[in-house]
């Protein structure tokens, strides 16, 4: 059976890119590039209101709210056990779910604390079971799947887990999500950082094993939960949650790892690019195992593979001339590529562009998110391009990728690389908010600028070092995260009155 994993990655259209391709009209990755770019309309701004500016001070116990469990008092176990078990129970509970509970999470979500309390609480109390089984997972020493698969060199192997449990997970995270809002609503701090903590644990969790996929959805995860902190920071007399922030783990928005996982899949999936120049295929052997991969990639049944032959062959055909101009350029020796079949020489071409893309794309991801910012508008100022050098050039059709197999996850380095950042600065900008709130409790004041408060560090934007925008005005003080793209608007604004 096909993996859900397998049609997400039919998402940048490979049948439309193969005929505009073979048709001689655009590169794969001029044709991505273009789905890329395509501007969408941008508002200035989105603001969350916090409410009346109050002091919150360091919690007599200063790590009683912790947002990682696993450091102070793991449990014995994988967590992935009870994660499984509680997908389980809630599908017992749904039937037992009527009228509003059905479709709580399209409804009751949304309204944040504003929540019908008692309804609430009567589908949570239905929900008790698969709350447990989430704690004691949260509370696991380790999280395996049991979808490890770095000593695979199959691509049918590499992406055969299970991506729609990894999906599910999300049910979990938004029910968490539900049960903070409640507790938030009914003044119980501490239930409300218990459901916290299991969103930043699954969040951190479904990430393994390491695709960009499961990054993205443990990333979500994670905004869901730094939404749920803005709540939070909103309540009267809400407990300071600086510590809290500070101690989640680095793993939960981290992306190193997911990039060297979809590496991993490119540089080991595709036989026909593992050492092509020592493979002495016939040229049928050649087309048979690209045709094999390109349906794994592709959903459809068998028929679709047979296919798929024919659109390789003719790959092959418009990309030799190519492949072999670019070897010889490199310095291969023009009669031992004439005596090879021409899809050797072909697969021998990509091979080397695949391994050189991926590197291009990797070697960003090693930076600090400052650094990072530096190379983009490094790059900016002397070519008036915001992408990477590397990480996606304007290929021509002789001067780009053979197959679609590396434009086809440019979009998914990219809008990793920007959920990552999204959610590196939205974690400085909470933790800034409650520096500020923790100063206020300190000294009765409000300062006039960051740099007055000392009671604690105050993160600096991780992408320039440089302190975020503080205005303070007679009627408000807002701390403002620039240019992060969140819901389609381009800044964050915290605001408190005054």
């Amino acid at each position: 059976m096909k993996s859900k994993y397998q049609s997400l990655r039919i998402a940048i259209h490979l049948s439309i890119v193969l005929v505009a391709c073979l048709a001689g009209r655009r590169s794969f990755s001029q044709i991505v590039m273009l789905q890329e770019t395509t501007p969408r309309p941008v508002a200035e701004q989105q603001t969350f209101d916090l409410g009346r500016l109050q002091g919150a001070a360091e919690p007599r116990s200063a790590l009683k709210y912790l947002f990682a469990v696993d450091a102070i008092r793991p449990r014995n176990g994988n967590a992935a056990v009870h994660y499984l078990s509680a997908l389980s129970h809630y599908d017992s509970a749904r039937p037992l779910l009527q009228g509003d509970e059905t479709q709580w999470d399209s409804i009751w979500l949304s309204r944040g604390t504003d929540l019908p309390l008692d309804d609430v609480a009567r589908t949570l109390e239905k929900l008790t079971r698969v709350r447990q089984a989430i704690q004691e997972g949260a509370e696991c020493q380790y999280c395996d799947w049991n979808t490890d698969w770095s000593d695979r060199r199959s691509l049918n192997e590499m992406i055969s887990m299970n991506i729609e449990t990894h999906q599910r997970m999300r049910q979990l995270m938004r029910l968490l999500s539900l049960e903070t809002n409640y507790a938030l609503a009914v003044g119980d701090f501490d239930r409300a950082s218990s459901a916290l903590t299991c969103q930043f644990e699954i969040a951190k969790d479904v990430q393994t094993p390491e695709f960009l996929i499961t990054h993205l959805i443990g990333i979500a995860g994670a905004g869901i939960a730094f939404h749920d902190c803005h709540t939070w920071i909103a309540q009267p007399n809400s407990p300071n949650l600086y510590w809290a922030l500070t101690s989640i783990d680095g793993n939960v928005i981290g992306r190193r790892s997911s990039y060297l996982g979809e590496v991993r899949l490119l540089r080991f999936g595709v036989e026909a690019f593992q050492s092509p120049e020592t493979l002495d295929w016939t040229s049928q052997q050649w087309v048979d195992s690209l045709a094999r991969d390109f349906a794994v990639i592709l959903p459809g049944s068998d028929e679709s593979e047979n296919a798929l032959r024919g659109v390789v062959s003719a790959m092959i055909v418009r990309g030799y001339p190519i492949a072999k101009q670019r070897l010889i350029a490199e310095g291969w020796d023009t009669d031992e590529l004439e005596n090879m079949e021409t899809a050797q020489v072909f697969c021998i071409c990509e091979s080397l562009n695949l391994a050189r893309a991926v590197d291009d794309c990797l070697k960003w991801s090693l930076l600090s998110p400052a650094e990072l910012r530096q190379a983009v508008e490094a790059n900016l100022a002397l070519t008036g391009d915001t992408t990477l050098p590397g990480r996606a050039k304007n290929f021509e059709n002789n001067d780009g990728f053979l197959t679609p197999f590396i434009p086809m996850m440019l979009p998914a380095f990219n809008a990793a690389e920007k959920a990552s950042e999204r959610a590196v600065v939205m974690l400085a900008g909470l933790r800034t908010v409650e520096a500020l709130r923790m100063h206020v409790a300190e000294t009765g004041e409000v300062p006039a600028s960051l740099s007055e408060i000392h009671i604690v560090p105050v993160p600096n934007d991780p992408r320039t070092g440089d302190p975020f925008p503080y205005h303070v005005t007679d009627e408000a003080v807002e701390i403002v995260l620039p240019d992060v793209s969140y819901n389609g608007s381009r800044d964050i604004v915290y605001r408190f009155e005054r």
